[in-house]
């Protein structure tokens, strides 16, 4: 209780929760955590990158660096068994054995492991008049949200993604006489990441104090780790 860890750089608190050792049963945050800032933006950006890559090369052709980044994320990778983990790996070396740059969607969609092929609209151009894709964006967030190996943190994060896109599908279901583009949507849903924040509830006077700067103020520990 005499000790607080103090995040100069306040990106790190993913990775600094992710390294706590066993030794330290509570930690009490009294910060919160945008969610921009967690490992679940990536499955953001990895989607938009997928989007992108289609708009640019073509509906049938999905870049092969987005889908293995799309397959190697850590959250993912923990709602999938063995043999899903084993298929994954076994594509990723054919497809550095043959130098693959474009992988073709029918062809890939039969390897891919069900949380992805059941909501393959992800890899398809997105239609924002059906929003089939922010339909299957919700189920497979859901999906890595029910699997038991996710972190607490991962967990919380996902619940804050999914309560976002169900707002943004409600959003985009009272207001389907103005014409939404790519490039519009990815502007909401940046928007509403970077508002949107977990915040943490902890017991001041208990385990590990984790802090920010501006936390600091009018506080006194004997010991202060500072980490950047």
């Amino acid at each position: 209780n005499q000790t607080a860890v103090v995040l100069a750089d306040e990106n790190l608190i993913d990775p600094l929760l992710r390294s706590l050792p066993n030794s330290i049963p509570t930690a009490n945050i009294t910060m919160g955590l945008p969610i921009r800032r967690t490992s679940i933006k990536n499955l953001v950006e990895i989607l938009f990158s997928i989007q992108e890559g289609l708009i640019k090369y073509g509906d049938n052709s999905l870049y092969f660096k987005d889908v293995m980044q799309l397959l190697e994320l850590p959250v993912l990778r923990k709602t999938l068994d063995k043999e899903d983990l084993e298929q994954i790996d076994k594509l990723h070396q054919e497809i550095l054995k043959t130098n693959l740059k474009f992988l073709n969607f029918e062809g890939l969609l039969k390897r891919l492991p069900s949380v992805i092929k059941n909501n393959f609209q992800l890899l398809r151009k997105w239609n924002f008049k059906d929003r089939l894709f922010l339909k299957a964006y919700i189920q497979m967030s859901s999906e890595m949200l029910h699997s038991e190996r996710i972190s607490d943190l991962e967990s919380e994060t996902l619940i804050l993604l999914i309560d976002i896109l169900k707002k943004l599908d409600a959003f985009l279901e009272e207001h389907q006489s103005i014409e939404i583009s790519y490039s519009i949507f990815k502007r909401l849903l940046n928007e509403e990441l970077v508002n949107s924040q977990i915040d943490f509830l902890g017991n001041p006077t208990e385990g590990r104090q984790i802090m920010g700067i501006l936390e600091t103020r009018l506080l006194d520990f004997k010991n202060l780790i500072f980490i950047h």
